[in-house]
């Protein structure tokens, strides 16, 4: 997780840079170094706990 953020490899630094971030571009990077180019995610369970896009 260290490589893909290009931080050192210590919980707080790596938490540090997610909260950078933030969970698009987090997301995005972690896609990207992956090479995802898509993805399906099925948000019918747990509904009033779904994320705002």
């Amino acid at each position: 997780m260290a490589d893909l953020l290009n931080c050192e490899p210590q919980e707080s630094e790596i938490l540090a840079k997610r909260d950078k971030l933030g969970l698009e571009n987090l997301t995005k990077t972690c896609f990207n170094g992956a090479n995802l180019e898509s993805i399906l995610l099925d948000n019918g369970f747990l509904p009033e706990q779904i994320l705002p896009w």
